[in-house]
């Protein structure tokens, strides 16, 4: 696993927003620190140095909001 950020809001479609320190795949599955999935990244944006991620959230997902603020890893 490979730390990429904190999970920082949510943003109006349902997807979470994550500053990162590298640029990460586009579809790579995001989990927390107990591997549960959490999602796969949808986009990239902002500056290349510190990038944004979106990360489109698993369907089985539920409260959503009190996910704000965890620790997400790549795998």
């Amino acid at each position: 696993m490979k730390y990429v950020g904190k999970i920082d809001d949510i943003i109006f479609n349902g997807r979470f927003i994550v500053q990162t320190s590298f640029k990460p795949r586009i579809g790579v599955t995001v989990v927390d620190k107990h591997k549960k999935k959490l999602g796969t990244i949808a986009q990239i944006i902002g500056p290349v140095k510190k990038p944004y991620i979106t990360i489109k959230p698993d369907n089985e997902l539920k409260s959503t909001f009190k996910l704000i603020g965890t620790d997400v890893y790549i795998i």
